[in-house]
């Protein structure tokens, strides 16, 4: 039985039968369906771009810092040899 099902060519009836079974099936209409691709494809993006974003600031505070420490010990440094220098 299943050679003869692999053996099986559709024809135009099954096709058309297939289509309305489908189409009947389908909890929601396809301009709502496109409509939630759409919204998911959006949604996406937008999540890639915030991660983009949140990457960028996160590399931003990190070089300020550096730059905050190295300017600490730049003033401890200048403290202490004003201190010491006498």
């Amino acid at each position: 039985m299943t050679e003869e099902r692999r053996a099986r060519v559709l024809t135009e009836q099954d096709l058309a039968a297939l289509a309305e079974v489908m189409a009947a099936s389908r909890p929601i209409a396809d301009n709502i369906h496109i409509e939630h691709h759409q919204f998911i494809s959006e949604w996406i993006a937008k999540s890639r771009q915030r991660s983009e974003t949140i990457e960028k600031v996160k590399a931003q505070v990190g070089g300020w810092g550096i730059i905050v420490v190295l300017g600490g010990i730049g003033f401890a440094v200048w403290d202490w040899v004003k201190t010491h220098l006498r």
